[in-house]
């Protein structure tokens, strides 16, 4: 066949060197350069440069500490009267935003439907939450990471993935008992009825990667708070009900934290087919205290699973669940999770649908493409409806 051009050289050159969607964007939009737009000839970027944090790193960081000054020796910005417009109308939208989740969340409730919410491990640097309370982070002097958060090489990628979140200074934290974490639960209880809590396993231990590099390769695990932390929270949130999040790498002392928690973990149909007959997520070794997913929203659906699943995994499935063509595969998977001694079986609506791969949600460490699926008019039925009561009801699940 024919060989790679130039462009294609470069674009996997990039993505061998970096997973950070900025840069991997740029570089697209270098080789790309010009191209129309409904007949009309663009030219791929405006007149007016904007920043970029590949090549102006020293910029940014210079108008970050601009900023810096400017509020601080003008708090409540009397000198500048655009830019406080233009924050009083973000807050005016987030006031907005608040009110209608409200009434979403009061509409829910009035029907008997519950709400379950992330609470993501990490923040952003252009974040509220760093802006207003850098000493709970490690930040060098002008205040850019001195090391960031991801995961190892794992499942979903083989460099890992570098998230590029600055990471938390708990030493510093469980000086006042973690008051900006307990603020933070508190803000996220309000808007849900449970928490799930994301990357779990980064309060027995963090992987932190140096800032600067371009993949997670290079990063190390690092303590976290452990039980100091959830004992505080547990205190301070005595009805709040939680999951962990316990997927991914996982060691004894991260098993036992989950334990120690109490909280339920998750188990992941898919996972236990990939891993073999030794799996936590295979459905006959789960406790009561635990959640079943057929499959995530980092996970394909479970009919794209199946036709893309390797020989190994496809042929352990087969025999595992009994996909013997007597009944749809992937319903006979959902039967299994609803079978199951676990407290609570969420099951995506594409998989109820039985939607190949094209309706994923999500897939972690890649750009566009993604959070796009929608339930469209005439999807849901009365007789899909009629399925899933009747499933709940021979498994008790209502």
């Amino acid at each position: 066949g024919q060989g790679l051009t130039e462009d294609g050289e470069a674009r996997l050159e990039a993505m061998v060197r970096t997973t950070d969607g900025f840069e991997l964007a740029e570089v697209d939009l270098d080789l790309r350069g010009e191209g129309t737009l409904f007949g009309e000839r663009q030219k791929g970027r405006n007149d007016l440069k904007l920043a970029s944090l590949r090549r102006d790193r020293v910029w940014v960081v210079k108008a970050r500490r601009a900023a810096l000054d400017l509020v601080t020796a003008d708090p409540d910005l009397s000198g500048h009267p655009l830019l406080r417009d233009e924050i009083e109308f973000h807050t005016f939208l987030q006031f907005m935003f608040a009110a209608q989740w409200d009434a979403l969340k009061d509409h829910a409730k009035r029907n008997g439907i519950e709400l379950i919410g992330d609470l993501p491990i990490y923040v952003s640097l252009d974040s509220a939450d760093v802006w207003t309370a850098p000493e709970g982070f490690c930040l060098d002097g002008e205040g850019q990471p001195l090391a960031v958060g991801g995961v190892p090489p794992d499942y979903f990628s083989a460099t890992g993935q570098l998230w590029g979140n600055p990471l938390y200074d708990w030493t510093a934290m469980a000086v006042d008992g973690y008051e900006w974490w307990m603020r933070r639960v508190a803000a996220t209880a309000r808007r849900y009825d449970m928490i799930r809590i994301d990357h779990f396993r980064g309060f027995e231990s963090y992987w932190s990667v140096p800032a600067g590099e371009t993949t997670a390769v290079q990063g190390k695990w690092v303590k976290g708070p452990g039980m100091a932390f959830l004992s505080r929270m547990k205190e301070r949130f005595p009805h709040t009900r939680f999951i962990a999040e316990d997927l991914g790498i996982l060691t004894p002392e991260v098993e036992e934290l989950v334990r120690a928690s109490g909280f339920p973990g998750m188990r992941v149909l898919q996972f236990a087919c990939d891993s073999g007959d030794d799996c936590c997520h295979l459905p006959h070794t789960y406790v009561e205290n635990c959640i079943v997913y057929t499959g995530t929203h980092d996970n394909n659906t479970l009919r794209g699973w199946l036709a893309e699943a390797g020989p190994s995994a496809a042929s352990f499935a087969r025999a595992y669940f009994r996909l013997d063509g007597t009944e749809d595969p992937v319903w006979r998977m959902i039967r299994r999770a609803m079978a199951s001694v676990a407290d609570l079986c969420i099951v995506p609506m594409q998989d109820f649908l039985g939607l190949p791969a094209d309706a994923r949600m999500n897939t972690p460490s890649t750009l566009g493409g993604n959070w796009r699926w929608r339930l469209l008019p005439g999807q849901w039925t009365d007789a899909l409806a009629a399925e899933i009561l009747a499933l709940t009801a021979t498994y008790e699940r209502r």
